[in-house]
């Protein structure tokens, strides 16, 4: 009895419960969950802007890379003995010196090739 007492004392009678504070049925709890919606939206935003950075440099990051690699393997290309600068295929004449020239040609272009592929691969 004393119990129920108490409880009659504290709640009012007059005040009637319109909706739960989670259902959102009233305005604050409508502009509570509108601003807490922009607020996760414009961090993700800014999360996107920063990772769209670090894309963006580590992009620039490969391309100097490469640019780098390609410099390094034109002046190898350039310390190195090829036949042909010992005076390999292209010193003969005729139709057989052009083929082997060619043949020459072809063997250091694919080289240069598998090179800067490997390096783009790392």
């Amino acid at each position: 009895m004393i119990r129920t007492a108490l409880k009659r004392a504290i709640v009012p009678r007059n005040i009637r419960p319109y909706g739960t504070i989670g259902d959102g049925s009233s305005a604050f709890n409508k502009k509570g969950s509108a601003s807490e919606e922009k607020f996760i939206h414009d961090h993700e935003v800014e999360v996107l802007k920063k990772y769209k950075k670090v894309v963006e440099q580590e992009k620039k990051e490969q391309a100097q890379d490469l640019k780098k690699a390609a410099e390094q393997a034109s002046e190898e290309k350039k310390d190195t003995v090829t036949p042909a600068s010992l005076g390999g295929a292209r010193t003969g004449s005729g139709a057989f010196g052009r083929k082997e020239a060619a043949i020459e040609e072809q063997y250091f272009h694919k080289q240069e090739q598998e090179k800067i592929k490997n390096l783009k691969k790392k």
